[in-house]
């Protein structure tokens, strides 16, 4: 989903779907508002967005537990195979550490809360009247 914008999602789900239908999404996402200089979708925007193409949330779940690890095994990753990346696959070593600060501030994010993942179970009652 981050790669979409929310307007263009939801507003071709509504062409495809029938009232009635369901939209299940996961998506990486800023549990609050939008903030300048983030590309990671608003949760607050997105249900905002799905409500007003006609989609009511009727589930969400924070996964953000089991998305953290993976940030740890990137870490991991690259310190390990390093020689490998650089070698057998012509990555940098100026590559391969803007890597791992990339996944440090994710850390980071994830732990304060700033970032977060989710799945959401849309329903769609039918394309909102303009």
């Amino acid at each position: 989903g981050q790669y979409i914008a929310v307007q263009a999602l939801f507003a071709r789900a509504a062409m495809l779907l029938r009232p009635g239908d369901q939209l299940i999404m996961c998506d990486e996402v800023m549990p609050g508002g939008p903030e300048a200089g983030e590309s990671l979708h608003s949760l607050v925007q997105l249900k905002s967005v799905a409500a007003g193409h006609g989609f009511a949330l009727r589930q969400e779940n924070d996964q953000s537990a089991r998305a953290v690890p993976t940030v740890a095994l990137m870490l991991e990753a690259t310190g390990r195979y390093r020689d490998d990346l650089r070698q057998l696959l012509e990555v940098s070593e100026e590559q391969i550490n803007a890597l791992d600060e990339s996944n440090k501030k994710y850390q980071s994010k994830y732990a304060s809360g700033k970032y977060g993942y989710v799945s959401l179970c849309f329903s769609f009652a039918g394309a909102q009247a303009e």
